[in-house]
C-alpha cells in the first residue's frame, strides 16, 4: 500500500513537472515577444561615471522615488572603484535622474516584468551589447540593504576569491538531495564567466514570465547548478552550517536569547521551543534538547533572519527588507539591543521606520 507521504510526494512532483511545461512554453513565447518590443520598452540614459573593469549592476523597484538607502549603495560602490549601472523596474522620475547621474554610469528604465531576473538579463545583455567584458560584474538588488556599514568587506572578499561564480550566502537544502544554491539578492560574475559563450547564451535565452515561483525555482535556484555543471567555480562567504556551528558554541545565556528570539520570530519555531523552555528544568538540562533541534535542521537556520547578534558576530554585511513576521521581529530585536548604532545613518533611518508605512 502506497503511504500518503510518497503519494503527496509523486502529487507534488507532477505539479513540478505540470508548471515546469507551462514556463517551458510560455516563457519562450514571452521572451520572444518581450525581445521583439525591446527597443521601445527600455529606456537607457548615459551617467557620468565610465564603465571601469569592474561593474555592478543595481536592480530596484522602488514606485515612491529612489530611497536613500539605494543612494547610499550607490555610493559606496562607487567609492570601492566599481562603475554602477542601474535598472529599475519602474519609471525614474526627473528628480532622480538628476541624483543618479553623478553616481553611475548608465540608468535603464524597463517595465516590471520577469521579476529581478527579469532586469538582471536586461541590464547584461546591454552590457554584452556594447562589448563590456568587466573583470568583475556583481549583480545585486534592492531586497537588502546592502552594505549595512561603511567597512563592509564583501567586496574585498569577493576580490580576493578566484572563483568564477560568488555570493554573499549559500542556501544549503536540508533535504537529501537538495540543490545548494548562491541566494540571488547578490552575485559576483568573474571575468571568466562572463566572457564565456555559456554566461551569454544563459542570458539570451532566458524565458520570461511573471510568476514568482517559477522565478525563483527556475532562476534562484538554478542558475548556480547551471554553472556548476558547466565547469564553473563556486564560492561565498555565508552558510547554514557555519551559522550551526556558531549557534551550537554559544553560552547558555546567549542560546537561550537566541531561543527566545526564534520563539518570537516564526510560529513553526515556538511550537518546538517553547514546550522545552516552559518545562520547568534549567537551561543546561534544556540545552541538549535545542542543540538537537539545530543539528537536524528543525529550526530555521537562515542567515538572513538569524539573531541580530549572531549576525554581527559573524560579519553579516546585509538586512532583508521582507514585510513577513520574521523580518519584521528581526528588525525590532536589532533595534531594541541597540545594535544598529554603527550602520549607516542612510540604511538606519530606514530600518527603524520600515514597518510603520
Amino acid at each position: 500500500m502506497v503511504s500518503r507521504a510518497k503519494m503527496g510526494r509523486e502529487l507534488n512532483r507532477l505539479r513540478i513537472q505540470i508548471t515546469n511545461l507551462h514556463w517551458y512554453v510560455s516563457g519562450t513565447v514571452q521572451r520572444r515577444v518581450y525581445d521583439r518590443r525591446r527597443s521601445k520598452l527600455v529606456t537607457r540614459t548615459e551617467a557620468d561615471l565610465p564603465l571601469r573593469d569592474e561593474i555592478a549592476i543595481v536592480l530596484v523597484y522602488q514606485p515612491q522615488g529612489i530611497s536613500e538607502s539605494t543612494y547610499f549603495t550607490l555610493s559606496w560602490l562607487v567609492r570601492q572603484n566599481i562603475s554602477p549601472v542601474l535598472v529599475s523596474n519602474h519609471p525614474l522620475s526627473p528628480l532622480d535622474h538628476e541624483r543618479l547621474r553623478p553616481i553611475c554610469s548608465l540608468i535603464i528604465e524597463r517595465p516590471n516584468f520577469g521579476y529581478d531576473f527579469g532586469g538582471y538579463r536586461e541590464g547584461i545583455l546591454t552590457l554584452l551589447e556594447r562589448g563590456a567584458c568587466p573583470r568583475a560584474l556583481y549583480v545585486l538588488n534592492d531586497s537588502i540593504w546592502f552594505p549595512l556599514r561603511e567597512n563592509c568587506d564583501a567586496i574585498d572578499r569577493a576580490r580576493a576569491s578566484r572563483a568564477d561564480l560568488f555570493g554573499l550566502f549559500l542556501n544549503q537544502s536540508a533535504r537529501k538531495g537538495g540543490k545548494d544554491y548562491i541566494q540571488s539578492y547578490f552575485y559576483r560574475f568573474g571575468e571568466k564567466l562572463v566572457a564565456s559563450q555559456s554566461f551569454q547564451d544563459y542570458w539570451q535565452t532566458m524565458r520570461l514570465m511573471n510568476d514568482k515561483y517559477v522565478v525563483v525555482r527556475n532562476f534562484e535556484r538554478g542558475l548556480t547548478r547551471h554553472f556548476q555543471q558547466l565547469g564553473f567555480t563556486v564560492d561565498y562567504i555565508h552558510d547554514r552550517q557555519r551559522l550551526i556551528d556558531s549557534l551550537l558554541a554559544l553560552s547558555d545565556d546567549d542560546l537561550r536569547e537566541v531561543a527566545e528570539y526564534r520563539i518570537e520570530a516564526d510560529q513553526h519555531d515556538a511550537e518546538r521551543l517553547s514546550p522545552i523552555l516552559s518545562d520547568g528544568g534549567s537551561f543546561s538540562e534544556q540545552r541538549p534538547r535545542i542543540e538537537e533541534l539545530i543539528r537536524q535542521y528543525r529550526i530555521h537556520h537562515a542567515y538572513a533572519y538569524a539573531h541580530p547578534r549572531m549576525q554581527a558576530r559573524l560579519g553579516v554585511s546585509f538586512l532583508k527588507k521582507a514585510r513577513t513576521r520574521e523580518a519584521r521581529v528581526q528588525r525590532q530585536w536589532l533595534l531594541k539591543l541597540g545594535l544598529d548604532r554603527d550602520i549607516a545613518p542612510e540604511i538606519r533611518q530606514e530600518i527603524a521606520n520600515h514597518d510603520s508605512v
